[in-house]
């Protein structure tokens, strides 16, 4: 019974995560503390999965990254020049993966790749 279970409770984290945010089936109601801890852990697992995956969707820059950003459209080159640990390497990723994957975010005004 306990496997039938977690398999109905990882076929709907498979499902996008607009759909998979729903109220607790009401077999979850019968499940023991132990089986509810094995559940929050898929979940969790899941979530680190969803966030992985999502990243370049999820970036927001901040406002010097921004102008970073659009700089590209009519500049060569360009410099982010800025304190440590503040998003240099990121923000310059994050333009990297979306030249290579052809994915830009709506507010993006830079420079795109076809």
């Amino acid at each position: 019974m306990l496997q039938s279970r977690f398999s109905l409770a990882w076929w709907k984290l498979q499902m996008p995560l607009a759909n998979s945010i729903a109220p607790l089936p009401a077999a979850f109601l019968n499940l023991s503390a132990k089986e509810l801890l094995a559940y929050e852990k898929q979940l969790e697992k899941h979530l680190d999965l969803l966030k992985s995956q999502t990243r370049l969707q999820d970036y927001k820059p901040y406002p010097r990254q921004t102008e970073f950003h659009q700089a590209g459209q009519q500049a060569r080159e360009r410099l982010l020049m800025a304190a440590n640990q503040v998003g240099k390497t990121w923000s310059a990723g994050m333009e990297v993966a979306m030249h290579l994957t052809g994915i830009y975010p709506d507010w993006w005004r830079g420079r795109t790749f076809d």
